[in-house]
């Protein structure tokens, strides 16, 4: 009895099954490379599937410009891999995951980099190994396979997911389960990187507070009327001191007054005290500076923004400005890089005459063990 020999029936069929199934096993690899990367695999499943569904969009754009399935599923890896090590180096300098609002601190990010070590790790290791075997397997497919689609059709299909799927994320129907306040590593490592990144975008939405108006506010101020001065010209001095701790607040101390001049000032009746209750603990400086100098509470702002860098981006009005138009010179002082939350614009915005950062001192700035020294410019 004689073999029956393949047909070319047969090789057509399988290879047109095959030819069905391909783009499958390509955004499959694809999401597994999302997966890999981020980790997703400890996420609960509908969290996973948010974080996966926001590198689509990474997807149906590389599938326009390449027209190559596979090509596509191994930059959405390669991309999804990059935003991971980009993350797990910003952590190994500052303990803490990239938040939204960093990313407008890009420039500032090139900038100081130089300053810093590149980090890694067998994690970082291991699932760069993962993305790289798949990638190995789909390009096997691919070559083994042999299938050829018309460039037309790819281009549809890639202008198709970029377009449903960006569109599913700018309509707001994912939700916002983000619980981000202080300790944003928490949020981040329980709801994924990309998702946290989403719910902080919801979030950080500027709102008017329930019943405020630009009239009601006016009429408010029309209230009061401003005190007459001595005439005297006062010098005024504002000086944040973050690591000043008056230990008499809490208590006796048990040690030696540690701010005994202070407190004599005090006592002599030469000036008055209060308790000052801030926004800020652990960091974000620049919040602080924010709602002392403009007297708005970050209570009406959404939470874990910054509005050094997402709100002040025109003249606005607050303490420097108003002593301006009394005549008043105003110079802004901090013994650090200017570039830091964007105070070199935003104290041009405030309407300060004059900044004078820590490379002005003339002294030498430490930075992870690097350092960087400047002369006051004559």
């Amino acid at each position: 009895m004689k073999e029956k020999k393949p047909t070319a029936e047969n090789n057509i069929s399988l290879s047109g099954i095959f030819g069905l199934l391909y783009p499958i096993f390509s955004v499959l690899f694809a999401f597994l490379m999302v997966a890999a990367a981020f980790n997703t695999f400890e996420l609960a499943l509908d969290v996973a599937l948010y974080n996966i569904l926001f590198t689509v969009p990474v997807f149906g754009l590389a599938l326009m410009i390449t027209r190559r399935l596979h090509v596509s599923a191994i930059i959405t890896g390669l991309v999804s891999f990059l935003l991971f090590y980009i993350d797990q180096y910003i952590f190994s300098i500052r303990l803490t995951h990239i938040r939204i609002s960093d990313f407008n601190l890009i420039s500032q990010a090139v900038r100081v980099a130089g300053r810093y070590h590149p980090t890694w790790n067998t994690e970082i290791t291991r699932r760069l190994v993962i993305i790289l075997a798949l990638s190995a397997v789909l390009i096997l497919m691919y070559r083994l396979g042999k299938v050829k689609y018309n460039n037309l059709t790819m281009f549809f299909f890639g202008f198709v997911i970029f377009a449903a799927s960006l569109v599913t994320i700018l309509s707001g129907v994912i939700p916002n389960r983000g619980k981000e306040g202080f300790d944003f590593n928490t949020d981040a490592e329980a709801r994924g990187l990309l998702y946290s990144w989403y719910c902080q975008a919801k979030g950080s939405a500027m709102r008017a507070p329930e019943g405020y108006s630009k009239e009601e506010a006016e009429r408010i101020l029309a209230r009061y009327t401003p005190e007459n001065g001595s005439g005297e010209d006062l010098n005024i001095l504002v000086i944040m001191n973050e690591s000043l701790a008056d230990y008499s607040l809490i208590g006796t101390p048990r040690f030696d007054d540690p701010l005994p001049y202070i407190h004599s000032l005090v006592e002599g009746g030469e000036a008055f005290e209060g308790k000052l209750v801030v926004g800020v603990f652990g960091g974000g400086t620049a919040n602080t500076e924010y709602a002392f100098l403009t007297g708005h509470s970050l209570a009406f702002l959404p939470e874990g923004v910054t509005p050094y860098l997402q709100y002040v981006d025109r003249q606005t009005e607050n303490l420097a400005s108003e002593l301006g138009e009394l005549g008043y010179d105003k110079t802004a002082i901090h013994p650090y890089f200017s570039e830091e939350w964007n105070r070199s614009q935003v104290y041009q915005f405030f309407g300060f005459d004059r900044f004078i950062s820590g490379i002005d001192f003339g002294t030498t700035i430490i930075g992870n063990g690097k350092s960087a020294t400047a002369k006051v410019p004559e």
